[in-house]
Formats: structure tokens, sequence, C-alpha cells
């Protein structure tokens, strides 16, 4: 039921986000999708390319997770496709600390439930290992697991079985 929602929606916002961009390819802007849009800006805050990260406060960022994982789970796309991009760019201009890793740690594991939705393991694994290192850096023992198993996810999509 999920991924029609998810086919859904995507289908629907196409037009609104493809309305703003212009694929890197030269196709018309009608053709990009919501994912394709997501899976870009994701690369793009990941490798730190693109604008600079919006200003947020160690205090707000958890606040903006929660926002993040509301429209994830209500499948609001079109919103999480602006909110998690610009969470993980302003998780890491926010610095070091526990709290700034462990909120890090989650938006990098929201970020990766995302990519296997849309079926791109090779930015999923990158962003499941930052989840894992950013948690292990936290100190963040169920965001630790959640990361390990989305590893899992991403393993068992691979064929490695063992």
């Amino acid at each position: 039921m999920r991924r029609r929602n998810l086919l859904a929606n995507l289908a629907v916002t196409a037009a609104a986000v493809a309305s703003s961009r212009i694929p890197a390819s030269g196709a018309e802007p009608g053709e990009a999708t919501l994912g394709e849009a997501l899976v870009a800006d994701l690369q793009d805050a990941m490798l730190g390319l693109g604008s600079a990260p919006a200003a947020l406060s160690p205090e707000q960022a958890p606040a903006e997770l929660a926002r993040a994982l509301s429209d994830f789970h209500t499948c609001r796309y079109g919103s999480l496709t602006v909110r998690l991009p610009r969470l993980i760019r302003a998780g890491h201009a926010l610095g070091t600390g526990t709290e700034q890793y462990t909120t890090l740690a989650q938006t990098y594991v929201l970020a990766t439930r995302m990519l296997v939705k849309l079926d791109e393991q090779h930015l999923g694994w990158m962003a499941a290992g930052r989840a894992r290192w950013l948690a292990e850096a936290g100190g963040d023992v169920l965001t630790m697991a959640e990361a390990a198993r989305n590893l899992a996810v991403l393993a068992r999509k691979a064929g490695w079985g063992d």
C-alpha cells in the first residue's frame, strides 16, 4: 500500500518540482520526476555540493527531523524532497557534539530508507554507512541498530544473502 502511495504521490507532485528544475541531461523540464529530484538533491547534500546550508540551530534540528519523519510516514514526498537535503546540509554545518551526531545519524537513516524505496542502492550504501558511523560517534545504540538494519536491507537487495 505504501508503494502505491509513493508512486501516486510522485506522479502528482512531479509537475510542481519539474517546473522549478531542469535536468542536467538536457531533457524537457516536465520529464523530471520527484524521485529524481530527491536523489539529485540528496547526492549534492551528501557530497557538500550546491547552495549553502540553511541556518538551523541545534535546538531546531530535532524538530525539523520530526517534521521530515512525519512527511515520510504520511507520504508527503514533495515536502520531504525539500526538507531532507536541507537537514543533511544543516546537520553537517552544526558541528560536532553527541546530540548533533545523533540527529544527523537519524537524518541519514531516513535518507537511506527513502533511497531504498527509490531503489538507489549506491547512494543508499553511502547514507547507511554515514548513519552507522555518526550513530557510533553519538553513542546512539538504537540508531546504530537501525543503520545496521538498513545495511542488511541493501545487502539483500544487492543479492548478498550470505
